[in-house]
């Protein structure tokens, strides 16, 4: 996509996070840059993550952030997001400033602004287990975004617990975290050989050339995913049938699992990946043959209702399979059943059988190339009709160059 000519307007994107690795964040600003407007983003340094480079036309600010977390420093870190936020307001004086969540929208001035603000709401935090801070930032939120221009849900869902939450007048615009149409190239069938030869290379017992297939989990890794259920279905399968999980598990966990792993004997089968750069997670996709997702209901009371208010309709990797042609091993959630009509690439296992569904459904896709094939290539067609980030972000884009034309500010 070639960068439009400036036009003269400037957009600020602000997040009390780190922006650059997120996807929806850093694709609305690399977007708006594209589209010709003068482009900053405001954002925390990076913390607990790998850094990355801004997109072209993205000039970066971060603001002062304590190293410690909680208490007073909970209070420093917010007071200093607000002042940095005012500062840019200030300095650059831009004509529209796109919001993420709920801490930049308590900070986001109101009296007397002269930019529109787009909002997007694309996660929510637990509304009954805060301290006394958050529930003042998100009650301060949830007040401001009553007047935005524009708001926007990460699915059909996020957006009426918004509308609900914020008494807004009107459902907001659906814009779902799918990753742009340039991500993946084609042909992805047959499936790219270098995620084979670098499991084979680390022992797992694949055929050299074919035969056998890879599971891939992408993301998630951690307490409640369906991994220990996954294993032991493993050890009612076939043994070329190899488990990649590929994420960013804690650490407590993560020796966990690889404990688990060794005593069932899965050693050459299950592999954890935890620290893929963005490079090789992109040659995991394109390689596997079946991709998994699965989130379970937590039994802690505010994991609970975090899981009850946000879905798979928002995760990224739900769109990460479509986009590489692979079907998908999900759980039997009526959440995400029009999804799974509509596209034709999940077989859902169930809650109650869950160990037994993955040996099931897996068994069946892996003794057809033909079967994964035809379901992979559903969910490729899906992402390239409708499930791209340039569909999902398109309508607010032209929304806000609509803005252009009157050439009047607020």
């Amino acid at each position: 996509m070639k960068t439009e000519k400036p036009n003269g307007k400037k957009v600020l994107v602000v997040a009390y996070n780190y922006i650059l690795n997120d996807p929806p964040e850093r694709q609305a600003a690399e977007s708006l840059a594209k589209a010709g407007y003068e482009t900053a983003v405001l954002q925390s340094p990076p913390q607990r993550v790998f850094p990355s480079q801004p997109p072209p036309g993205v000039r970066v600010v971060e603001y002062d952030c304590p190293t410690q977390w909680g208490g007073f420093s909970s209070l420093l870190r917010f007071l200093n997001f607000r002042k940095s936020l005012l500062d840019e307001i200030r300095s650059f004086d831009p004509d529209v400033v796109v919001t993420f969540m709920l801490h930049s929208l308590a900070a986001l001035p109101q009296k007397g602004r002269r930019f529109k603000n787009v909002a997007c709401i694309y996660d929510l935090p637990s509304l009954v287990e805060n301290g006394r801070l958050d529930r003042w930032i998100f009650k301060v939120a949830w007040k401001h975004l009553k007047g935005a221009e524009v708001v926007w849900g990460s699915d059909r869902l996020k957006a009426g617990w918004a509308q609900r939450l914020a008494g807004l007048g009107q459902m907001p615009v659906v814009c779902h975290n799918c990753p742009p149409l340039s991500y993946m190239k084609d042909p992805l069938w047959p499936r790219d050989p270098w995620l084979r030869k670098e499991l084979i290379q680390q022992g797992a017992s694949l055929p050299a050339r074919s035969g056998g297939n890879i599971l891939l989990r992408a993301g998630g890794v951690g307490e409640y995913g369906g991994l220990e259920e996954t294993l032991e279905a493993m050890t009612r399968l076939p043994k070329d049938y190899v488990y990649l999980m590929l994420g960013r598990p804690q650490a407590d966990y993560l020796k966990k699992l690889k404990d688990l792993i060794q005593r069932m004997n899965l050693g050459k089968r299950a592999f954890v990946w935890d620290k893929a750069s963005d490079e090789v997670w992109k040659k995991a996709l394109r390689g596997a043959d079946i991709g998994q997702m699965i989130h379970l209901p937590p039994v802690d009371k505010s994991a609970k209702e975090i899981y009850e208010l946000n879905s798979g309709l928002s995760y990224n990797r739900t769109y990460l399979y479509m986009a590489a042609a692979l079907p998908v091993i999900s759980l039997e959630d009526p959440r995400l059943s029009p999804l799974y009509r509509e596209v034709g690439n999940f077989r859902p296992a169930r809650l109650g059988h869950l160990a037994k569904d993955i040996e099931k459904i897996w068994g069946e896709l892996g003794r057809s190339k033909a079967l994964r094939k035809k379901m992979g290539l559903k969910g490729r067609q899906a992402h390239l009709k409708k499930y791209s980030w340039e569909k999902q972000f398109g309508p607010l884009l032209q929304t806000i160059k609509s803005w252009d034309k009157s050439g009047k500010r607020p």
